[in-house]
């Protein structure tokens, strides 16, 4: 487009206008930072988490409601002391199915909180090998998502973005 004259001689050179910081994305989040994708390994473990809170949530039930179902089947003594516990491990088993739920959302969403209690928990995990065949499967299952949420360049990549 060339540039015009004004009354005064000098050429009028025409605005160009402003590009945006950000771009709009399809979904219309002008202005708001991009959402990180989670790479696919990472959202296998959030599943794996979400499968372990359903797991844990129907535990806790259980035990709130079938405890002293299961002390009369382990005849341990119905008593105050007997049901206490059971509760509180019932309370117990539920604040961890919480946990394992928000730790899984937030690993489908990358966020590196979630990465660095994922790793928590599987480590604590570690300590607990039993050598069953379920135990040493679920042994195998947290040395991939330790060595996973670690070393994977990916995965690396995917949590440093700020």
């Amino acid at each position: 487009m060339p540039a015009k004259k004004a009354k005064n001689n000098k050429k009028i050179v025409p605005k160009l206008a402003a590009k945006p910081l950000m771009e709009e994305s399809s979904l219309g989040t002008k202005g708001k930072m991009p959402k990180t994708r989670a790479p696919a390994l990472v959202k296998v473990i959030s599943i794996y988490h979400y499968v372990l809170a359903v797991i844990l949530l129907l535990t806790g039930v259980f035990l709130l409601i079938g405890g002293n179902a299961l002390l009369e089947g382990l005849a341990i003594p119905d008593s105050v002391g007997a049901g206490l516990l059971t509760a509180t491990l019932a309370i117990l088993v539920l604040v961890f199915a919480v946990l394992y739920f928000f730790v899984g959302l937030g690993l489908w969403k990358a966020k590196n909180w979630a990465r660095i209690v994922a790793i928590v928990l599987a480590a604590i995990g570690l300590l607990g090998l039993k050598l069953t065949i379920t135990g040493i499967v679920y042994f195998i299952i947290n040395i991939a998502i330790i060595v996973c949420l670690l070393c994977v360049p990916e995965v690396k990549k995917a949590f440093s973005r700020k």
